[in-house]
Protein backbone atom coordinates (compact mmCIF):
# COMPACT_ATOMS: atom_id res chain seq x y z
CA UNK A 1 0.00 0.00 0.00
CA UNK A 2 1.16 3.54 -0.98
CA UNK A 3 2.13 5.84 1.36
CA UNK A 4 -0.07 9.16 0.66
CA UNK A 5 1.38 11.78 3.06
CA UNK A 6 5.06 10.82 2.04
CA UNK A 7 4.45 11.08 -1.72
CA UNK A 8 2.70 14.43 -0.34
CA UNK A 9 5.86 15.38 1.54
CA UNK A 10 8.48 14.79 -1.76
CA UNK A 11 5.07 16.64 -4.00
CA UNK A 12 5.63 20.02 -2.07
CA UNK A 13 9.06 20.21 -1.81
CA UNK A 14 9.41 19.07 -5.85
CA UNK A 15 6.84 21.68 -6.84
CA UNK A 16 6.12 24.58 -4.08
CA UNK A 17 8.83 26.99 -4.32
CA UNK A 18 6.68 29.75 -4.17
CA UNK A 19 5.74 31.15 -0.52
CA UNK A 20 1.78 32.83 0.40
CA UNK A 21 0.53 34.72 3.66
CA UNK A 22 -3.15 33.87 3.92
CA UNK A 23 -5.33 36.61 5.43
CA UNK A 24 -8.70 36.82 7.19
CA UNK A 25 -10.92 40.07 7.59
CA UNK A 26 -11.65 41.19 10.64
CA UNK A 27 -13.94 43.71 12.26
CA UNK A 28 -12.21 46.29 14.19
CA UNK A 29 -13.89 47.76 17.16
CA UNK A 30 -13.14 51.23 17.83
CA UNK A 31 -12.23 53.47 21.41
CA UNK A 32 -15.99 53.74 21.60
CA UNK A 33 -17.00 50.03 21.03
CA UNK A 34 -18.88 51.04 18.37
CA UNK A 35 -17.43 48.64 15.09
CA UNK A 36 -15.80 50.37 12.29
CA UNK A 37 -17.17 49.72 8.75
CA UNK A 38 -12.89 49.60 7.88
CA UNK A 39 -11.96 45.71 8.79
CA UNK A 40 -8.28 44.83 9.38
CA UNK A 41 -6.45 41.69 7.87
CA UNK A 42 -5.45 39.43 10.51
CA UNK A 43 -2.94 36.49 9.42
CA UNK A 44 -3.95 33.05 9.77
CA UNK A 45 -1.02 31.20 7.69
CA UNK A 46 2.69 32.57 6.79
CA UNK A 47 4.56 31.39 4.48
CA UNK A 48 2.90 28.56 3.35
CA UNK A 49 4.75 26.98 0.76
CA UNK A 50 2.59 27.25 -2.52
CA UNK A 51 2.84 27.14 -7.02
CA UNK A 52 1.80 30.04 -8.89
CA UNK A 53 0.31 29.59 -11.78
CA UNK A 54 -2.17 31.37 -14.42
CA UNK A 55 -5.57 30.67 -15.96
CA UNK A 56 -7.19 32.98 -18.80
CA UNK A 57 -9.73 35.49 -17.41
CA UNK A 58 -12.33 34.71 -20.42
CA UNK A 59 -15.62 34.83 -17.98
CA UNK A 60 -15.40 38.60 -17.36
CA UNK A 61 -13.40 40.26 -19.97
CA UNK A 62 -16.31 42.26 -21.50
CA UNK A 63 -17.15 43.28 -17.90
CA UNK A 64 -14.54 45.56 -17.17
CA UNK A 65 -13.71 48.53 -18.69
CA UNK A 66 -10.45 49.84 -19.83
CA UNK A 67 -9.87 53.11 -19.91
CA UNK A 68 -6.27 54.33 -19.49
CA UNK A 69 -5.23 50.97 -17.68
CA UNK A 70 -3.70 48.27 -18.78
CA UNK A 71 -6.11 45.00 -16.57
CA UNK A 72 -4.71 41.54 -16.02
CA UNK A 73 -5.72 38.98 -18.94
CA UNK A 74 -4.69 36.14 -16.46
CA UNK A 75 -5.89 35.54 -13.51
CA UNK A 76 -3.59 33.98 -11.02
CA UNK A 77 -3.90 30.45 -9.42
CA UNK A 78 -2.33 29.16 -6.18
CA UNK A 79 -1.77 25.18 -5.41
CA UNK A 80 -1.19 24.51 -1.97
CA UNK A 81 -1.78 21.86 0.45
CA UNK A 82 -5.09 20.48 1.41
CA UNK A 83 -3.68 20.76 5.42
CA UNK A 84 -4.66 24.62 5.14
CA UNK A 85 -8.32 25.48 5.56
CA UNK A 86 -8.97 28.15 2.48
CA UNK A 87 -12.58 29.82 2.33
CA UNK A 88 -13.72 32.43 -0.15
CA UNK A 89 -13.22 35.24 0.46
CA UNK A 90 -10.04 34.82 2.57
CA UNK A 91 -6.68 37.85 1.29
CA UNK A 92 -3.83 36.15 0.45
CA UNK A 93 -0.05 37.44 -0.71
CA UNK A 94 1.55 35.33 -2.98
CA UNK A 95 5.49 35.65 -3.75
CA UNK A 96 6.80 33.94 -6.64
CA UNK A 97 10.53 33.22 -5.89
CA UNK A 98 13.45 32.02 -8.93
CA UNK A 99 13.95 28.40 -7.57
CA UNK A 100 17.66 27.99 -8.74
CA UNK A 101 18.56 32.05 -7.08
CA UNK A 102 15.23 32.44 -4.11
CA UNK A 103 14.95 35.99 -5.29
CA UNK A 104 11.54 37.15 -5.43
CA UNK A 105 10.38 37.59 -8.88
CA UNK A 106 6.75 38.89 -8.35
CA UNK A 107 4.19 39.32 -5.60
CA UNK A 108 0.39 38.85 -6.29
CA UNK A 109 -2.30 40.51 -3.86
CA UNK A 110 -6.65 39.69 -3.80
CA UNK A 111 -9.02 37.74 -2.51
CA UNK A 112 -9.59 33.95 -2.61
CA UNK A 113 -11.86 32.23 -4.70
CA UNK A 114 -13.95 29.07 -3.57
CA UNK A 115 -10.88 26.32 -3.85
CA UNK A 116 -10.91 23.36 -5.67
CA UNK A 117 -9.83 20.67 -3.32
CA UNK A 118 -8.23 17.82 -4.37
CA UNK A 119 -6.74 14.69 -2.72
CA UNK A 120 -3.32 16.29 -2.65
CA UNK A 121 -3.55 19.68 -3.18
CA UNK A 122 -6.36 22.78 -3.82
CA UNK A 123 -6.54 25.40 -6.52
CA UNK A 124 -7.22 28.63 -5.95
CA UNK A 125 -8.42 31.29 -8.26
CA UNK A 126 -6.86 34.51 -6.93
CA UNK A 127 -9.47 37.82 -7.72
CA UNK A 128 -6.54 40.49 -8.36
CA UNK A 129 -8.39 43.74 -8.63
CA UNK A 130 -6.01 46.32 -9.93
CA UNK A 131 -3.88 47.06 -12.56
CA UNK A 132 -0.23 45.54 -13.91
Amino acid sequence: MVNLKSIQKIHNKLMYHDKCDIFVYDKVKKDNGAISTKKSLTPIYKNVPCKISFSLRTWDMFNRKSIDTNTYEKQPKIFIDVEYKVEPGYYIEARRFDPKTGQLIATYKGQAGLPQVSLTHQEILLDVRGDS
